[in-house]
């Protein structure tokens, strides 16, 4: 049997019950399986025109709130459009996410069962009309067909362009008492501003029904439903556009200057950061709701990047745009090296989030080149052969523990790190400057002085004399990425 095969007259008659219980008219036509019918003007028409029933009907509807006659309407498109504009967003192609609330789930259940009660032999399963399409189901449909036209873009499930409609009617909420007298379980719970409260989810809504039986649910819920006491909100609209990711490398010039804002006990302590001076020219170009900074490593505040500089990645959140273009990228990293002494950019590029794993991978298996200022208690200014015999290392291995002045916010570990090749340069008696080249994540000021013994072997046991730091500089991160543009 199908819908298509039923007469007017059974179709009337079950329009005129479900009309008569309350129901607006696109959910008369949604249960008796006319699906087509998009607009709230022409369900009327067609309830007027081929049943002859005055649609006008004291609101809300009991089977959706009057979540269809909000969403279908003409001044719903005048909302959403405005909207829309408002938010500023460029696009391509557009996907949908509604919520609903899942009162339906429960009003739904409650007509069909009171319709397979009614109507025997036209609900129920092997029958003509198994089960009416749900509310939030029907209403995708609808604005599937329809938003693209709004926008004048595809609709796309794999699209970066989001629309998100959020219908809720608090007035009828779902209530957890009834839930729990048809088998639910108190088990989830969210964190929200009044603490922690109980959450109910489709899937548990739906698990509960399925548990039910007729006689049970319509012990605890009316068949067919009262009438709400409000109708739902029109939705909340929000946008949400995926991710745009930037990448390229910075140099660093001054020793009063952190990766990222220094912050204690709230207070800053440097009155700027490279990621600050990175991403401002970003900002005041491309609006977006956050900018997140990473990079291979990081030096320290007194630590200068010198070389071909540091790769970095920004991600701009939700960004207003689809991409940005080559010219304007060009205009950020000019606006950025001609703003500040202090850093520079360079290679700014946009890439897919995928590349940014190449950004983590390299942490571990780069290897870096530094150039340090020392000072030795042994004067070996006289003795370049000596010198040259004692730093003559190649792949040493050193166990570093956790250094003294990080101890405060990394976990205490001991871990081998390798220092693959010392050269160095006598400046003048009991000063020395050494070029490094070690394994990512070396602590060369603790392998120059020991950390107390913490770094073993370290300069100061090659050299069998104390040994302090005076300034350091990262000369390269040998890591052939982000590519030179």
């Amino acid at each position: 049997a199908s819908v298509a095969r039923m007469s007017e007259t059974s179709l009337g008659t079950c329009a005129r019950a479900l009309h008569q219980a309350g129901c607006c008219a696109l959910c008369v036509l949604r249960f008796i399986g006319n699906n087509s019918v998009q607009t709230l003007t022409s369900a009327l028409a067609r309830l007027q025109g081929d049943f002859k029933l005055d649609a006008q009907l004291i609101a809300p509807c009991v089977a959706c709130e009057d979540l269809l006659p909000i969403a279908l309407s003409d001044t719903f498109q005048e909302q959403f459009m405005k909207a829309v504009g408002e938010a500023g967003y460029t696009f391509g192609d557009v996907v949908l996410n509604l919520a609903v609330p899942l009162s339906l789930q429960l009003r739904h259940h409650s007509v069909m069962l009171y319709l397979k009660e009614l109507f025997p032999d036209v609900y129920g399963e092997g029958k003509p009309i198994p089960d009416a399409i749900v509310v939030k189901e029907y209403l995708k449909n609808c604005l599937h067909d329809r938003v693209p036209g709004w926008l004048g873009v595809p609709y796309n499930m794999k699209s970066a362009f989001t629309v998100s409609l959020a219908f809720e009617n608090p007035d009828t909420a779902l209530d957890m008492a009834l839930m729990e007298q048809l088998g639910h379980k108190r088990q989830r719970k969210s964190r929200t501003e009044k603490g922690l409260q109980d959450v109910v989810t489709n899937v548990m809504v739906t698990n509960v029904l399925e548990r039910a039986s007729a006689d049970d649910f319509k012990s605890v819920f009316s068949c067919p439903p009262d009438r709400p006491v409000a109708p739902c909100r029109a939705p909340a609209i929000t946008f949400n556009h995926t991710s745009i990711f930037l990448a390229g490398r910075y140099l660093k010039f001054s020793r009063d200057l952190s990766q990222t804002p220094w912050l204690i006990d709230g207070e800053r302590k440097t009155e700027h950061s490279v990621q600050d001076l990175l991403q401002a020219p970003i900002l005041a170009r491309v609006k977006v709701d956050e900018a997140r900074f990473s990079s291979a490593g990081r030096e320290d505040v007194d630590v200068r990047m010198l070389g071909s500089g540091r790769p970095f990645v920004l991600e701009l959140v939700n960004p207003r745009t689809r991409s940005i273009a080559p010219a304007l990228l060009q205009e950020i990293q000019t606006a950025v090296n001609t703003s500040t002494t202090m850093v520079a950019m360079r290679d700014l590029q946009q890439i897919e989030r995928d590349a940014t794993n190449i950004l983590k991978d390299g942490e571990e298996s780069k290897t870096k080149t530094y150039s340090c200022i020392v000072w030795t208690e042994k004067d070996y200014s006289t003795q370049p052969d000596e010198l040259t015999r004692r730093l003559a290392v190649k792949d040493l291995v050193l166990q570093q523990m956790t250094p003294i002045r990080v101890m405060h916010r990394r976990v205490i570990s001991t871990r081998p790190k390798t220092v693959h090749s010392i050269r160095f340069e006598v400046l003048k008696p009991n000063f020395l400057r050494l070029w490094l080249s070690t394994q990512a994540g070396t602590y060369i000021k603790e392998f120059v002085h020991g950390d107390f013994g913490r770094t073993s072997p370290s300069l100061r046991t090659l050299l069998e004399c104390a040994a302090d730091i005076l300034s350091l500089d990262v000369e390269a991160i040998n890591m052939e990425w982000p590519p030179a543009v």
